[in-house]
């Protein structure tokens, strides 16, 4: 929980860097959070439980907007890259999602299908790149986003066990 709390600490904070362990632990935690949330909604179909599952989830994925934004920019960061990239990908990513999934629920001509079929293996192709990217090691020297947060000790690692 350590590291979930550190992200939304530093929710603000776009620069410096963060390791693959601040940004996994988020990212897990947040999946976490966002299963159980969908998990009440499924389980409450309808009446005003379902309505409280779907407020709960709204708020909380609005919140944690600004702080995964963040960390993916400083995670970017740890592993020598500009946080515009995050920028590139969603700009990408997002709009080619978009129209492989949904645009192709209207009718369409089947000789169109096949353009929908390649949006589709675009988007995933630049998702598994981005996910690539995100499980890289830090660089292991200080770059121009700040000295490497391995170096930098946590409370968490001070404890000594018995």
């Amino acid at each position: 929980m350590y590291w979930y709390f550190k992200v939304w600490k530093k929710c603000f904070d776009f620069e410096g860097r963060a390791r693959r362990k601040e940004f996994w632990m988020f990212a897990f935690i947040h999946a976490i959070l966002i299963s159980f949330l969908s998990i009440g909604m499924n389980f409450f179909e309808t009446g005003t439980l379902f309505w409280v599952f779907w407020g709960i989830g709204m708020g909380y994925i609005f919140t944690a907007y600004i702080p995964m934004l963040a960390v993916n920019v400083r995670r970017l960061h740890d592993i020598g890259k500009s946080g515009w990239w995050l920028l590139l990908f969603l700009g990408l990513v997002i709009p080619l999602t978009f129209l492989g999934f949904f645009v192709p629920i209207v009718p369409i001509n089947e000789e169109y299908a096949i353009v929908f079929h390649l949006l589709k293996g675009i988007s995933g192709i630049l998702w598994i790149g981005f996910l690539i990217l995100m499980c890289r090691d830090s660089l292991p020297n200080p770059n121009r986003y700040g000295p490497n947060p391995k170096t930098i000790a946590t409370p968490s690692e001070n404890v000594r066990h018995p």
